[in-house]
Formats: C-alpha cells, sequence, structure tokens
C-alpha cells in the first residue's frame, strides 16, 4: 500500500519566479498557480484548510499547455485556481 501524500512543493530562487511568471501570463481565470509534489507522508489536511477559497480554474489548451511545460520545469504538480 503506497503512503504518501501530497505537499507543497519546495520552489526557490527561480522555480519560484517561474510560478509566478506562469501565473501573470496564464490571465483572466487564474487567480493562483498552487506546485504540489509527493511526500512520505500524507498533509492532505494542511493542504484542504489552505485551498478552503479557492477552486480548480477552467482553463484551455493552451493554458494547460503552458501548465505542463512548467510542470516539467520544475519537477511538480501545478494547479491553477480561481477565488470561489
Amino acid at each position: 500500500m503506497n503512503t504518501s501524500g501530497w505537499t507543497w512543493a519546495d520552489l526557490r530562487g527561480e522555480n519560484l519566479n517561474l510560478l509566478q511568471e506562469a501565473e501573470n501570463t496564464l490571465g483572466e481565470g487564474v487567480d493562483v498557480l498552487l506546485a504540489y509534489q509527493t511526500s512520505g507522508l500524507p498533509e492532505f489536511e494542511s493542504l484542504s484548510f489552505a485551498l478552503g477559497n479557492l477552486k480548480v480554474a477552467p482553463i484551455n489548451e493552451s493554458q494547460i499547455e503552458c501548465l505542463q511545460g512548467l510542470e516539467d520545469k520544475l519537477q511538480a504538480v501545478v494547479i491553477a485556481y480561481q477565488k470561489a
């Protein structure tokens, strides 16, 4: 049984700048990008608490491609959110 969970990605320097640049580039409908990475311990409760006023943003094909490229660079899962 896999006991790993998800936690915030540890982004610093240029990686954090890439995330912020993509957030600005994606435009209307995307308020914030959050990056996640796998963790040895489940941390769903802390993530759920932080996402209380956010919902997954509906994004188009071009925005999806942007996020996929960003994920490759960051080695993390990136999800676009909008304020609920």
